[in-house]
């Protein structure tokens, strides 16, 4: 197994906490900023396309990283997730709420 990233022990430690860690900025993974790393909080359940969106990794707790967007319209977004990159139109990416953890100053999280 790989060890745990910053970001994941970040988000181990947040479990044990009735709030979560003070610098931690929640919002939707279509905001997202590109190449920053990310955890899952919410899939939206109302979604249509939830399920589809779990089977393919986009799950509460999963580390994901959006890597690039279309030119002109920046839509689809690619996210890395799981070891794939999966790309997802904004419509699914505003259903999935992230926390913003930093990639631990610079390095390559990919």
């Amino acid at each position: 197994t790989e060890p745990l990233s910053k970001c994941a022990k970040l988000f181990l430690v947040s479990l044990n906490q009735r709030f979560p860690k003070k610098g931690l900025v929640f919002m939707r993974l279509s905001d997202a900023v590109l190449n920053r790393e990310y955890i899952i909080t919410k899939v939206d359940a109302g979604l249509m396309s939830a399920a589809r969106l779990r089977q393919l990794g986009f799950a509460k707790g999963a580390l994901t990283v959006p890597l690039h967007e279309a030119p002109i319209t920046g839509e689809p977004r690619a996210y890395y997730i799981k070891g794939s990159v999966i790309a997802l139109r904004r419509e699914d990416a505003v259903g999935i709420d992230v926390e913003e953890c930093g990639n631990g100053g610079g390095e390559d999280v990919r």
